[in-house]
């Protein structure tokens, strides 16, 4: 027995540190990415002040539709529209809208029937957007006073065709929270990682920003998917091959979305992430281990293959955070204590380079490190919940070719 358990805290600790170690990495490829961006940036004039056409899709939004507006009304960057369009909303983010023109003259409001929120961001992107670029942001999100500048300044390069920004959560309070406040520190910097070598896949979240040549070039957003924004990442990877187009990111176009505060909430939200990631990994099977010639090695035959494989990794997320917590308590406390002095290391890298953070709260929230296992123990076993309901419902939508699509709200 003694063995055994040996055995599973050797491996659950090797698992723990193979982790840590890719967000090392990952913190290091993002400062590179960054420097490199800077670098490249400073030796042209930063003259093009390109047009942002902001599209913000709203359904049932009244309580937060008018911060939302008035954060990107009050931003720096002078270049821009935006436009909101309601979907048929049932409660009262008409009236708000209608408040809202008032006090914005230049801001478009457009009203539709209820169609999701692909038909919404299409109606907009062909019939209302003016601008080089369409950034789109959630109802519920705001945007940092210089989002847009800092979005058309990573846009200078040429190359970039699409960028994800920087998210995180809003003034978290409550446990759950502040496990989705870390998740999302600890992702954003994991996927500037990606940039260098041209891995992204997933443009998507708030602040998630496209040449508009090239959107309506692929025809817009999918109509038929829950997550209308990995489809729309794979099909203008897929249309224009990522060798010669980079899809980037931006860690200073920091914008905030609000938290989940329910666990039922969060485990919905994360079905609908799953399912549609599932759904499109699937229906995109033909870019992995391809030979043609269009994708980068590394996204063919890594990228998207380790997100394949990431699935599993969630599936024994439960049991590798149980054994190990049994393994280690069973052996030795020190295994802990190296495990938090990982995690805090970890954490002290991560924020020594996130941007627009004071040192005073950077230092508040290396206090979290010796809760950070516990924090992202949660998630992982929400998302273990979600990926299993996920899998009953992918059978069908793989059958018919359409997956279920539609707004996914919480509480606000």
């Amino acid at each position: 027995m003694t063995t055994l358990l040996f055995c599973l805290a050797i491996y659950c600790l090797l698992s723990i540190i193979s982790v840590l170690l890719n967000v090392f990495f990952s913190n290091i490829q993002a400062i590179k990415a960054y420097r490199s961006e800077l670098n490249g940036l400073s030796q042209k004039k930063r003259t093009v002040i390109n047009r942002i056409s902001v599209v913000i899709p709203a359904y049932n939004e009244s309580k937060v539709v008018y911060r939302t507006v008035k954060s990107i009304m009050n931003n720096s960057y002078g270049n821009f529209q935006v436009i909101i369009v309601n979907d048929g909303s049932t409660d009262n983010t008409a009236i708000d809208l209608y408040e809202l023109k008032k006090r914005y003259p230049k801001l478009i409001v457009v009203n539709q029937k209820n169609s999701g929120k692909s038909a919404a961001l299409n109606n907009a992107l062909f019939n209302y957007v003016n601008g080089d670029i369409m950034l789109v942001l959630d109802a519920d999100s705001i945007a940092s006073t210089d989002a847009l500048a800092q979005v058309n300044l990573t846009f200078q390069n040429e190359k970039i065709i699409a960028l994800s920004s920087n998210v995180r959560i809003l003034h978290p309070k409550k446990f759950l929270e502040w496990a989705q406040f870390f998740e999302y520190l600890f992702s954003s910097h994991n996927r500037g990682s990606q940039v260098p070598l041209n891995m992204q896949y997933i443009i998507g979240g708030a602040g998630s920003a496209f040449r508009v040549p090239f959107l309506k070039m692929v025809g817009g957003y999918d109509i038929n998917t829950p997550t209308e924004d990995i489809a729309l990442s794979l099909k203008m990877i897929n249309y224009f091959g990522n060798k010669d187009w980079v899809f980037g990111y931006s860690a200073n176009a920091i914008f905030y979305t609000m938290p989940v505060h329910y666990y039922q909430e969060l485990i919905a939200q994360r079905l609908r992430w799953r399912y549609g990631q599932i759904y499109e990994l699937i229906k995109n099977k033909t870019m992995m281990f391809n030979h043609s010639g269009k994708y980068t090695f590394l996204f063919s035959f890594f990228r998207l293959p380790l997100a394949a494989f990431g699935l599993i990794v969630i599936l024994t997320g439960p049991f590798l955070t149980f054994t190990s917590v049994f393994a280690l308590l069973s052996l030795d406390y020190y295994l802990f204590l190296g495990l938090t002095l990982l995690l805090t290391f970890t954490l002290l890298f991560t924020l020594a380079n996130e941007p627009k953070i004071s040192i005073s709260d950077k230092i508040k929230l290396i206090c979290f490190s010796p809760a950070l296992f516990v924090l992202l123990s949660v998630i992982s076993f929400i998302e273990f919940i979600a990926l299993i309901l996920s899998f009953k419902k992918i059978k069908q939508a793989v059958k018919y070719g359409k997956a279920d699509s539609g707004w996914n709200h919480v509480s606000r």
